[in-house]
């Protein structure tokens, strides 16, 4: 028989876990969101990154941010981490920094 390995167990499988050892009720979570169950449930289960408002309201609630997706990032704030790195890029290339092949 195998047992389960918890580094094996996916994020959404501890939320599951920590949802039932914890009796957290969703519906809570639900009712304070103002949002449907089922967005409620495709922002914990199914999306890379959450509403940051609703993740906001999961850490209040006592969640554990690491079994919460990241927040979502709004596109201006992306389009500006992704100009920092090229213009870091730009910087160590031009001092003549080893190059770093990507994978």
């Amino acid at each position: 028989m195998q047992t389960v390995n918890e580094k094996t167990l996916t994020r959404q499988q501890k939320l599951k876990i920590w949802f039932i050892e914890n009796a957290f009720d969703s519906s809570e979570l639900t009712k304070q969101s103002g949002l449907a169950k089922q967005i409620v449930s495709q922002e914990l289960n199914y999306r890379p990154s959450m509403r940051v408002d609703l993740r906001n309201l999961c850490l209040r609630l006592g969640i554990p941010a690491d079994l919460l997706p990241p927040p979502t990032m709004k596109k201006a704030e992306l389009l500006r981490q992704n100009q920092e790195l090229q213009q870091r890029i730009a910087e160590l290339e031009a001092r003549g920094a080893p190059q770093v092949n990507a994978v």
